[in-house]
């Protein structure tokens, strides 16, 4: 290395002369705005010239620099030093340093110089160029700057900050990123980002979106995107991305601010869940419902398709909240939920509507079905929906276990359809729940004056009534229908009888209600019907033409559960004088539509009907002539009373006299006195039954009955 000195030496001439030619330029060296100086390399590097640019540059005059060897030393800014170590180069040497001019301030010099040999070898003078570039120099400062800051407000803010270049492989990233997905930067850095961090369901699409942006210079400004740490863990970010664009407009990389908002999504994803599905059962709720159903509607109404709604009531839960406490009453509509959603197999949507009131949606949403969908013929859909009851009920059929009880729960269930029973939504959930709630009311008809009964109580005699089922613990007892003048049974009236293992004997007025609140009532008909079959058959076996009459329960008073009743009777070979089915007076005044098809189907079969319990009711008598019945019973709480009560004996007689004008035999029950026969006989009732004849008996005592006809008479 040279060492840099100041000293004395000749001013150079005003013009170089070269071959007798004279070149002007100096003029054109002193107009430069920057300071040119030419050092001599054999008298210790002194200036020998300066140009007058040193002034304003430095506040020094160029007499002065060439007349102070030390100028350079005063000039160059203490830190800066190192400059006066000079490279031994014939080739263009540049620095920046700083000088100190004369008023103090201080200015940032390029200096360019070349060292000029001669054929010697050595070195014979230093020229060189100093430019101000301390505004350059400024700016990169106050560019430093701001990058500082902006990095220290990204760290503040807890943003990931990164740019990728071309091949979108990571050049730049935060530390604050680095944390959060738990990379090294070394690590990190030069990887493809869309192989790295992005899901690894979403990296194709983003590795082809990323490519495509750097292609065409358009990009998808801000969005969310599922990162994934290197740990694996999922995070969801918040992005903002902006093209880097080089000098030719073409672009360059790409720079990606980031947020992570996973806890913000996840708790919208709440919300969200929680407006639309119920906490307790993890089923939609009825708003969610109420949209499913109005694009059901939209798209049957232009395809001409069929909805069903299902409207499903747990019957009776408030026995369980009553008696177990609402816990058990909360673990017990999860678990029923869980088989309703196990029953509504082909069902679009189940939703709980609230409390322990359920809605399935029966339809077919998907835009594209055409017209052989199940969904395009009104009956495909009523058996979907008398299919999903049915299955509901088997699985009904099994407990529900709750800290070692074994609890039985029913549910009742109605349907409406579409555009049959309403055309929009909201009409067809009132729809479904009014006729949900018909049948649980034709149900209860049965004993509407029921006295309370403990909840705890309750719920020990349903679950009682399920074993009793499985273990056949049922019996029918048989009361003879006899001439009220002679004695001689025409026929018996099977009763149902339970003795359970646990409780003993259970009267029928407390378990047959309850049977047909909870839905036992079907399975235990389908039994006393099969029994009356069999002992109808073995009785004709012996000799005994025996007509057989039992009560047919309200609940059931429908088209399809009559249509099943007769189907048994043909199975099991009954003629139509073997049995005579009886139902109640409300029953038989229940809805006229349904009535009338029951009538006619009981009408074609030749099944002969009677009216019971007649006078507890309210009768139409257009609809009462127009019934296939051949027998109106007269309720025994008239018969109780006479013929000492006038008001019943008055009501006794009008019965009667209404029977014969309608052409129905009258039947009287509860006969207990001789008083009460005579008084029946006396007003023109032939028939009757009670325990002045015989209480109910089992089959064996029957057949001795029949066999000492003639000896009842009183």
């Amino acid at each position: 290395m040279l060492r840099r000195l100041a000293g004395r030496g000749p001013r150079p001439n005003d013009a170089i002369v070269v071959d007798g030619h004279v070149i002007p330029y100096r003029s054109l060296v002193e107009e430069l705005p920057a300071m040119v100086y030419v050092d001599a390399a054999q008298d210790g590097f002194a200036n020998v010239y300066v140009s007058p640019f040193s002034e304003q540059l430095t506040g020094y005059s160029p007499d002065e620099w060439r007349n102070d060897p030390l100028m350079f030393r005063k000039v160059l800014h203490p830190d800066d030093r190192d400059m006066l170590e000079l490279e031994e180069s014939s080739e263009g040497v540049q620095h920046e340093y700083r000088l100190i001019t004369r008023d103090g301030r201080e200015v940032w010099v390029r200096d360019t110089y070349v060292v000029v040999r001669g054929d010697d070898g050595k070195p014979h003078f230093v020229q060189g160029v100093m430019q101000d570039i301390t505004d350059r120099k400024r700016a990169e400062e106050q560019a430093r700057s701001s990058e500082r800051l902006f990095r220290d407000i990204l760290e503040e803010v807890h943003l990931l900050a990164v740019i990728i270049d071309t091949d979108g492989r990571v050049v730049f990233c935060n530390d604050y990123m680095l944390a959060l997905l738990g990379w090294k930067r070394e690590d990190l850095l030069g990887r493809r980002l869309s192989e790295t961090i992005i899901a690894p369901d979403l990296r194709a699409a983003g590795r082809a979106e990323f490519l495509e942006a750097m292609r065409t210079g358009e990009i998808t400004r801000h969005g969310d995107v599922r990162v994934v740490t290197r740990d694996g863990e999922e995070r969801i970010v918040s992005y903002n991305s902006t093209l880097m664009i080089a000098e030719d407009g073409t672009p360059s990389g790409m720079t990606v601010i980031a947020e992570d908002v996973t806890e913000r999504r996840h708790a919208e994803e709440r919300v969200q869940y929680m407006a639309s599905y119920d906490q307790l059962t993890r089923l939609p709720n009825r708003a969610l419902f109420a949209d499913w159903l109005e694009m059901a509607l939209g798209c049957a109404a232009d395809q001409s398709r069929v909805v069903g709604v299902q409207f499903v009531s747990l019957d009776e839960f408030r026995l369980i909240n009553s008696s177990l406490g609402h816990a058990a009453g909360d673990a017990l509509i999860g678990l029923f939920a869980d088989r309703l959603r196990e029953a509504a197999t082909g069902a679009e949507l189940v939703a709980r509507q609230g409390g322990d009131e359920f809605l399935v949606l029966l339809a077919d949403v998907d835009e594209e079905t055409g017209e052989d969908s199940t969904h395009a013929v009104a009956a495909d859909v009523a058996q979907m929906a008398e299919a999903l009851t049915g299955r509901l009920r088997a699985l009904l059929s099994k407990p529900f276990r709750w800290e070692g009880h074994d609890i039985y729960l029913s549910a009742t269930v109605g349907t409406a359809l579409y555009p049959q029973d309403a055309d929009d939504g909201d009409g067809m959930i009132k729809q479904a729940t009014v006729d949900c709630y018909r049948m649980r009311e034709a149900g209860k008809g049965f004993n509407p004056g029921r006295e309370a009964r403990a909840p705890a109580r309750e719920l020990e005699l349903t679950a009682a009534l399920h074993r009793a089922i499985d273990r056949s613990e049922f019996a029918l007892h048989y009361q003879p229908v006899v001439h009220l003048a002679t004695g001689d049974p025409t026929g018996v009236e099977a009763l149902l009888r339970w003795t359970s293992k646990e409780l003993g004997p259970v009267s029928p007025a407390d378990f047959v209600p309850l049977a047909e609140r909870t839905g036992l009532i079907e399975p235990i008909t389908e039994w006393v019907v099969g029994e009356v079959c069999r002992q109808s058959k073995r009785w004709r076996e012996r000799g005994m033409e025996v007509e057989i009459a039992f009560n047919f329960p309200t609940s059931m008073w429908g088209a399809r559960e009559v249509g099943r009743l007769l189907e048994m009777l043909r199975r099991n070979g009954m003629r139509p004088g073997d049995l005579l089915l009886e139902v109640t007076e409300t029953t038989a005044m229940s809805e006229q539509a349904e009535t009338e098809k029951v009538s006619e189907m009981l009408r074609e079969a030749g099944l002969p009907l009677a009216i019971d319990d007649f006078g507890t009711g309210y009768s139409s008598l257009s609809r009462l002539k127009a019934l296939p019945a051949s027998m109106l019973k007269v309720d025994r709480t008239f018969v109780r009373d006479v013929p000492g009560d006038a008001d019943s004996a008055a009501m006794v007689t009008t019965i009667i006299q209404l029977a014969r004008l309608l052409g129905l035999q009258p039947v009287a029950e509860g006969i207990e006195t001789e008083a009460q026969r005579r008084f029946l006989l006396e007003n023109g009732c032939q028939i009757g039954q009670g325990f002045l004849f015989s209480p109910a008996v089992a089959p064996g005592d029957v057949e001795r009955i029949w066999a000492r006809r003639g000896d009842l008479a009183a």
